[in-house]
């Protein structure tokens, strides 16, 4: 892994070489009078893409990638998204799948004594639709970590459920 993410960077420093201080439209004769260019250079997005490809085996990078700007975010959303299930993935990835429910989902989970939150959530992404891959003993893993959660919310806030 680590082999692969040093040829990522060396390919981005190749690709930068030369660029490291940003570029202005004023500063650059060949961008002034371009209303249509931003103050500084970025990749596109397909190239932001087939990077961010190169990091699906680590998630932390990915989470870090999110963080950087709206460009990065939608670029890098579906290739941490894809294969959500990890083994350190925390409970709480749980919630966000259960806000995706129909009201009459949840009522039949319910029904069979699983609390679910009546609450909605409006999610930023369609995370749901991201989903390419499932490790079944990391996901069994996640969700008895998370109905450990939330039973002993519960039990500790009754009125949160119901």
């Amino acid at each position: 892994m680590g082999r692969r993410l040093n040829a990522v960077k060396r390919k981005v420093t190749r690709i930068f070489k030369g660029q490291r201080r940003r570029v202005s439209r004023s500063s650059t004769p060949e961008l002034r009078g371009c209303s249509s260019c931003n103050s500084q250079l970025s990749l596109p997005a397909d190239c932001l893409i087939e990077i961010f490809s190169h990091l699906e085996d680590n998630p932390k990078s990915l989470q870090s990638c999110v963080l950087v700007n709206r460009l990065w975010s939608r670029s890098s959303v579906p290739i941490l998204w894809a294969r959500p299930f990890r083994d350190s993935t925390p409970s709480s990835i749980i919630d966000v799948y259960m806000s995706y429910l129909t009201d009459l989902e949840r009522m039949h989970l319910i029904d069979n004594g699983i609390s679910v939150s009546n609450r909605r959530r409006n999610q930023i992404f369609d995370y749901v639709s991201f989903l390419r891959h499932v490790n079944m003993g990391s996901l069994y893993t996640v969700v008895l970590k998370w109905t450990d959660r939330t039973q002993t919310s519960l039990s500790s806030n009754p009125k949160r459920y119901f």
